[in-house]
């Protein structure tokens, strides 16, 4: 999900919020006693990160998981670029404004720090 209301939706996929909240809940009859292996994807972005309270209690009202994780660039050549420092800094500005840039040097410094503690 890329978000719990519909503002959140018309930033991604422009889906129906509504309708998307039915098909969970239809879901959620169609696997009955099973229902608890249904899981919520939450993609975290800088815009619907206030909204996480209402989908982990949508969640917990259904008895299903929900499992929120930070969204992250979708496209590989970009995701290179990004990490080579050559992504075009009005694409890097862009992105800002929706994911957690942070995040990824955060990561790709941690990989590193790992690394290296391994080989000593």
């Amino acid at each position: 999900m890329p978000g719990f209301s519909q503002a959140s939706y018309d930033k991604i996929h422009g889906f129906n919020f509504d309708n998307i909240l039915n098909n969970i809940y239809k879901y959620k009859l169609l696997f009955g006693d099973y229902a608890y292996r249904i899981c919520i994807a939450y993609h975290v972005y800088q815009f619907n990160i206030r909204e996480i309270p209402y989908a982990l209690e949508y969640a917990k009202k259904l008895g299903i998981h929900f499992y929120p994780y930070y969204a992250y660039f979708n496209n590989l050549d970009t995701s290179i670029k990004y990490l080579k420092h050559q992504l075009h800094e009005d694409d890097i500005y862009d992105a800002s404004k929706q994911i957690f840039l942070f995040l990824i040097t955060f990561l790709e410094n941690r990989v590193v720090y790992e690394i290296m503690w391994k080989n000593i």
